[in-house]
Formats: C-alpha cells, sequence, structure tokens
C-alpha cells in the first residue's frame, strides 16, 4: 500500500473539513438571500396593493364630496337635530346612523361612478386581506369621510377667518384637525383612544403615511410628548411625524424634533401640509440611505473573495507537499501486502473512533467526512466489502445532509 495515496487521502479529508462547512455556509446565505428576496417581493406586492387602494379611495372620496356638496347644508342640520345629549351627559347617534345610512342607500348609491369606485376598492381590499390587511370597509370609509366633512363644515362655520378658539369650535381639537386635514387632501384615521402610542391620527395620501400628534393644552408642548410621538411614528410605520399644538413648544422640545427629524405645527398650516411638500424631503431621506447599503455589500464581497483565496492558498499548499511526499516515496523502495499494514491499521482504527464519537454527539457533517475517509482507505486496501460498508454509510449520512447522490 502506498503511504503518499494515504496521505493524500488524509489531506483531501483534512480539505473537505474546511470545504464542506464553508459550503454549507455558502448555501445558507444563498437560501437566505432568497428569503429576504421573497420577502421584499412580497411587501413590494403588498405596498402595490396599499398604494392602488389608497389611489382608489381617493377617487372614491372625490366621488363622494361631488354628490354629498349638494347636500352639506341638509345633512348638517340633521346631524345637529337627531344627535341629542340627555340630563346625564349620554349621547345618542342612533337616528342620525340611521339618516346617514339612508342618505348612502338613496343618494349616493344612485352615483353609477361613486359605485364602480367602490367595487374596486372592494376588490382591493380583498386582496390585501388574502395577505393578511385587513382595512375598514368602504361603506365605513364613507361614513367616516362625511362625518370628516361635516365636522370640518361645523368648524369652518364657526371660525373667525379660520382662526382657531376653545370658545367658538364645537368638536374636539382631534376632529378639528383631521378636518383640516381632508380639507388638506388627506385620508385621515382616528387611533384607538385605549392604545394609540401617543398618536392621534394617521393620515394618507397617496402612497404617504403621517402620524399625528393632537395636543390643546394650555401650556406649550414639553419634550416628553415629541419623543413619545417619534417612537408612536415608528410604531405605526409612518414616513413623517407631526406634533401640532394651538399653544406653541418649549425651546428643549424644538430641539429635541430637530434632532429626531419630528415636525412642529400650529394648526393654521395644516391646510398647507399637501404631498407634494413632503415628497421631496422624504426623497432625499431615501437617497442618502443608498450608499450606506452599496458600502455594505461591497464589504460582504470582499470578505467572500478572501475567503476563497485564503481557500485556494491552502490548496496549492497541499498539492505541493504531497507532490514532494510522492517524490521522496519514488526514491525509496518499500514491498506492500494488499493487506493494511500496522501504521494504515492505528489510522482507520482512529478514523472509526472519531466517526462514533460524531455520531454519538450528533455531529453528523463531521461523521460524513469520516465515513469518506474511512471507506477511501478499505478502497486503497482492495477490501471491497468494507468499502462498500462504509461507502454506504457516507452516502446515508450525505442524503441526511442534503448532499447531492
Amino acid at each position: 500500500m502506498n503511504r503518499t495515496l494515504i496521505l493524500i487521502s488524509l489531506g483531501i479529508g483534512v480539505v473537505s473539513l474546511l470545504l464542506v462547512p464553508f459550503a454549507a455556509s455558502i448555501e445558507k446565505k444563498k437560501r437566505k438571500k432568497a428569503q429576504i428576496k421573497k420577502e421584499n417581493e412580497e411587501l413590494l406586492h403588498k405596498q402595490e396593493l396599499e398604494k392602488n387602494s389608497q389611489d382608489i379611495l381617493n377617487v372614491l372620496t372625490r366621488r363622494v364630496m361631488e354628490v354629498i356638496e349638494p347636500h352639506l347644508d341638509t345633512l348638517q342640520r340633521k346631524r345637529k337635530q337627531l344627535i341629542t345629549k340627555d340630563d346625564y351627559g349620554t349621547i345618542y347617534r342612533k337616528k342620525w346612523d340611521e339618516e346617514l345610512n339612508y342618505f348612502y342607500l338613496n343618494v349616493l348609491h344612485q352615483n353609477d361612478d361613486l359605485i364602480q369606485s367602490e367595487k374596486n376598492l372592494q376588490k382591493t381590499h380583498l386582496c390585501l386581506a388574502n395577505k393578511g390587511i385587513f382595512l375598514e370597509s368602504s361603506v365605513e370609509k364613507i361614513f367616516a369621510f362625511t362625518e370628516s366633512v361635516l365636522d370640518a363644515k361645523d368648524v369652518n362655520s364657526k371660525l373667525n377667518e379660520g382662526n382657531y378658539s376653545r370658545a367658538n369650535v364645537p368638536v374636539d381639537y382631534t376632529r378639528f384637525c383631521a378636518g383640516q386635514l381632508k380639507i388638506a387632501g388627506w385620508m385621515v384615521t382616528f387611533t384607538k383612544a385605549s392604545d394609540n402610542q401617543y398618536i392621534d391620527i394617521i393620515a394618507e395620501n397617496n402612497g404617504i403615511k403621517i402620524a399625528i400628534q393632537c395636543n390643546d393644552d394650555l401650556d406649550p408642548v414639553l419634550s416628553k410628548a415629541v419623543e413619545k410621538a417619534s417612537a408612536g411614528a415608528s410604531f405605526y410605520g409612518a414616513d413623517k411625524c407631526f406634533v401640532v399644538s394651538s399653544t406653541g413648544f418649549t425651546s428643549t422640545a424644538i430641539d429635541l424634533a430637530n434632532t429626531h427629524g419630528v415636525k412642529l405645527l400650529h394648526h393654521d398650516d395644516l391646510l398647507g401640509l399637501t404631498e407634494n411638500s413632503l415628497k421631496n424631503t422624504l426623497g432625499q431621506v431615501q437617497t442618502s440611505t443608498q450608499p450606506q447599503t452599496s458600502e455594505k455589500q461591497k464589504t460582504e464581497n470582499t470578505n467572500i473573495g478572501v475567503i476563497f483565496i485564503i481557500l485556494f492558498l491552502v490548496l496549492i499548499f497541499g498539492s505541493i507537499v504531497a507532490l514532494h511526499i510522492n517524490t521522496q516515496e519514488k526514491k525509496s523502495s518499500s514491498i506492500f501486502s494488499n493487506e493494511i499494514s500496522y501504521v494504515e491499521k492505528q489510522v482507520l482504527l482512529d478514523s472509526m473512533k472519531q466517526f462514533n464519537i460524531a455520531m454519538k454527539t450528533k455531529n453528523y457533517m463531521d461523521a460524513y467526512t469520516r465515513a469518506g475517509v474511512i471507506s477511501q482507505l478499505y478502497l486503497q486496501a482492495e477490501d471491497k466489502t468494507g468499502y462498500s460498508e462504509w461507502k454506504e454509510r457516507e452516502k446515508s449520512l450525505g442524503r441526511k445532509l442534503g448532499m447531492p447522490y
């Protein structure tokens, strides 16, 4: 038995121990990259559906506004008549809700364009629901929009040239701000009062989502409110956070807002808060993050290149050593029988011992490599029975590890 062949086999085994985990790591990264790609594609699809939903909703609200505009005075009068409060402060809306439903069925639903827009919105909502995103029904959105328009009309009819004061506004400050946003073209959703993350309003327009905290305190807004609003905006996945106040902000609140990228506004500024005024700012933020991503990718590519170079040098060094040993072996003649020599038996027994340890510790990758080395030793000894037995073990472990055979 040629010792050179044994040493070369052992060298192959050592290199395999280095290459197999590396190959597994590369495969793991590929699978992770494929998973991330799939998740990104799914996210983009959801975002596209949400944008389509928002576009359709914008069309629908315009249709609703066109239909209800001639009836605003009537609706405003009806709401005042039908929403009542008893001596204990309990508000009764049942008659007004019935009137609103009657208006929806007999006035709004007689407009063919509005009906088609509503059907389109329902189809988009169904697609989003299949992906785990559940939105308000079209009817709920129409009712909410109608109420917001009436709120804005109530407010503006009581205001003196648009100036807000607690004495002449019949609705709360949050609803007042929502009405101003509606007029500016935003779709408004109120957060749940029980768990609103210090955000009162979520407003959307053509794929842009903003979070608004409304403060109508007697004193200027403190920095703590700004900090909570910033965290709440992140919770809702908003593109921008705004804090609106009727009494201004403290200097520390202004400094903190600049640090966190929170925009501070007076409620009079809401009418000028348009989609275009936000796009430039958001676009600059997204552009500034692209070079960082590119640099990260370059670093990863460099690391992979270095690893390949190191492995290539290891292979060259191993080949040179094997060639040198082979040359030395040729210079000295030795006669070996086809049976395994004493040294080879020691190598075989040691490999079997390491194989058993790997199986007990469930280190199947190491066991797979050991089985390959043992099968090669039996092959070199021309022991077909031993070779077949250990080759089958190698294949069995390889299939368990997902190796191609």
